[in-house]
């Protein structure tokens, strides 16, 4: 997955603590479920234009 979509489930699922790992993988499938679907889609769209840039940097990216 792309850095964007981890960060934000990162950040949604660990808003609070978690004892155990049940409860963070609920808090994942959960902050999945209610991602947006337009953040996806900005996501995927921006795909062409990063990979154009690997291509132009001679597909070296930091």
């Amino acid at each position: 997955l792309d850095y964007a979509i981890w960060g934000y489930l990162e950040a949604k699922a660990c808003e609070n603590p978690h004892e155990s790992i049940k409860s963070l993988k609920k808090a994942i499938k959960k902050a999945w479920d209610e991602m947006p679907d337009d953040m996806v889609k900005r996501v995927v769209d921006s795909w062409p234009g990063r990979l154009q840039a690997c291509i132009d940097a001679g597909g070296y990216i930091e």
